[in-house]
């Protein structure tokens, strides 16, 4: 069993290369976990290319807590406003993955406890009243990723052009 992330494409990825940390990203459904993502991606890929390019509104920085091997660390993000269509989005990745009998790594932020985020990167952050096009979601795997485990991008799905 493996873990997955759904996360919207700021800086580009690679399809099957592995990141120690992700490039710049807006997670999109929090790390969850599946026996088998093979069934996910049909689905995924048939509500993901029906929507428009999505526009993320950057907003105010703020620190979140990470779980690492060595306990918590703090974790600086930009949060993202969420706007009623990237709420919608989330929502309806979210209730398929439910219907399908994932398991979320911390469901708390899921749906209603949905918070659009930013992590700074070492490869770049963004900032307060930045606004981004997004033409892309991937999803990504790991072994156990609340220790660090290298991510591999399996698949990049794009919004309707």
């Amino acid at each position: 069993m493996k873990a997955y992330l759904l996360a919207l494409e700021i800086q580009d990825v690679e399809v099957g290369r592995v990141y120690s940390a992700l490039p710049l990203h807006c997670t999109l459904v929090h790390w969850f976990w599946v026996d088998d993502s093979a069934k996910l991606l049909t689905a995924i890929q048939s509500i993901i290319e029906t929507l428009p390019v999505q526009t993320l509104f950057v907003e105010d920085e703020e620190e979140f807590t990470g779980i690492t091997k060595s306990g918590p660390i703090g974790v600086k993000v930009n949060k993202v406003m969420k706007t009623s269509g990237l709420a919608a989005l989330h929502d309806a990745i979210a209730t398929f993955l439910e219907e399908a009998g994932v398991t979320y790594v911390m469901p708390q932020y899921i749906h209603d406890g949905y918070i659009p985020h930013v992590t700074h990167q070492h490869s770049g952050r963004l900032n307060k009243g930045d606004k981004v096009q997004v033409s892309s979601v991937y999803l990504v795997d790991a072994d156990a990723p609340e220790y660090g485990n290298e991510r591999i991008v399996i698949r990049k799905f794009n919004f309707k052009a």
